[in-house]
């Protein structure tokens, strides 16, 4: 598994199979919010094109990918 930020964690999403994470933000005030996140993946893992889409209720969802080669 490839390294982790410094001061972050890092998830397996697919050890077998496609999985997902998810999390809630309530009781947000009006305004523009930024939510940053880092892509990466098994290097030993095929396909060497990792994938991953990210989505918001109501404002549809970005994919996003990263390729080792």
């Amino acid at each position: 598994m490839a390294g982790r930020p410094t001061g972050g964690g890092s998830v397996d999403l697919d050890g077998n199979s496609p999985g997902s994470i998810s999390q809630t933000l309530t009781n947000l005030a009006a305004g523009n919010y930024a939510i940053t996140f880092y892509l990466s993946g098994n290097p030993d893992g095929q396909p060497p094109t990792k994938t991953v889409q990210v989505g918001i209720t109501g404002a549809g969802s970005q994919t996003y990918t990263y390729d080792y080669v």
